[in-house]
């Protein structure tokens, strides 16, 4: 990964901290474009690369929304340097495989560059095909360990993962710190992205672990149509814990704080993905 910024940002969670990278985000975008300006075409293309039908689509949405919004406004001012903006949207379904799939179709289209993906398992799938054509590929959330360190075309805003999983620890153990709730957590991380929650776990619990508390459950699961937050909470529930760490889509984990809230009032439920 090129390094244009530090490894700060926040977190998505429960109790949500400051926005401090957002700034850096546009920087690093309305640089790259104002070079990409410099080409011969009389327009920019851009790949963007998200979910818009699965589990985890609504921040697909989201996203494009916002896409296409800023391509509006953009193009209303008189575009980059006097180029429109051209939009291509993809849905990668949130799959490794749909995310070469679509970039490799982004790239025959003769896109610049490309946005996305929304989730690291796709992410770090196609980051390797627009590293392979020299192509910058720029995502505003993944944030895989696998993509650090490294020195290719692709662009992250966000933290790495494990360094997330340690902060939202760190806040999890401030939380309860002089009281005499036990220091124990549960964690639940959705496997088909494992790139991401595997990391943010790992972070979670070496950190949590070196401070003298006890993970007393690791649960994983796939978040598919047939999810069942009945079932999923009760398993987790086996053995109430003080902390609940849910990596999963923002559908399953809503669904999920419902469940333990109905138990556990006071639970401190910290969410990721």
């Amino acid at each position: 990964m090129k390094r244009l910024f530090s490894n700060t940002g926040h977190l998505k969670r429960t109790r949500h901290l400051p926005r401090k990278r957002l700034p850096v985000a546009f920087f690093v975008l309305g640089t790259v474009l104002v070079l990409l300006s410099a080409c011969a075409s009389r327009e920019i293309p851009l790949g963007l690369m998200i979910d818009l039908s699965a589990r985890s689509s609504s921040i697909g949405v989201s996203a494009r929304n916002g896409a296409m919004l800023a391509v509006s406004e953009i193009n209303k001012d008189g575009g980059i340097r006097g180029k429109k903006l051209v939009l291509h949207i993809k849905d990668d379904r949130g799959l490794s495989e749909e995310a070469v799939r679509v970039d490799k179709e982004l790239l025959a289209e003769g896109v610049v560059m490309g946005i996305g993906h929304m989730l690291s398992g796709a992410g770090v799938a196609g980051a390797k095909v627009f590293d392979a054509a020299g192509v910058p590929m720029l995502s505003p959330v993944v944030s895989s360990d696998e993509l650090s360190e490294k020195d290719d075309w692709f662009f992250r805003i966000l933290p790495a993962a494990s360094k997330q999983g340690a902060l939202l620890a760190a806040d999890a153990l401030l939380q309860i710190m002089d009281t005499e709730r036990p220091k124990t957590a549960a964690i639940l991380m959705e496997s088909t992205n494992g790139a991401y929650t595997g990391a943010v776990g790992k972070g979670f619990t070496e950190t949590f672990l070196a401070s003298g508390g006890s993970i007393i459950s690791t649960l994983h699961y796939a978040s598919v149509a047939s999810f069942n937050a009945d079932v999923v909470a009760k398993e987790l529930l086996k053995t109430p814990a003080t902390i609940y760490l849910l990596l999963a889509p923002g559908l399953d984990a809503g669904l999920l704080t419902q469940k333990i809230r109905l138990h556990q009032p006071d639970a401190l439920i910290y969410t990721g993905m």
